[in-house]
């Protein structure tokens, strides 16, 4: 039997990812403060690079760990967090495209 709802990795994998991903659009905003001959601009570029690549590993292993886990089952889409106009709103949607 599935579990019916997320286990903890796939929770850390996904926070982390976002927490990752706003990070870097801070980053790359601070960007633009600095002259590109700056050395300050090169590190802060080089931390900016390193952060992608650290959200595409991530995102490859949550691929892989989503994949020897299997998809969700109906039960375990709901998200009890989700207000209850939206869950209407995504549920008339998904029942439209079927």
């Amino acid at each position: 039997m599935r579990a019916e709802r997320y286990d903890t990795l796939a929770i850390l994998f996904h926070w982390t990812v976002a927490v990752l991903i706003v990070g870097n659009v801070l980053i790359a905003w601070s960007l633009g403060n600095f002259d590109e001959h700056d050395p300050v601009h090169d590190t802060i570029l080089t931390v900016h690079k390193s952060i992608g690549a650290t959200v595409l590993l991530l995102a490859l292993l949550r691929l892989v760990w989503r994949h020897s886990r299997g998809p969700l089952t109906r039960n375990r889409r709901r998200n009890r967090f989700t207000p209850r106009p939206v869950r209407s709103v995504f549920s008339s949607a998904q029942q439209t495209m079927r």
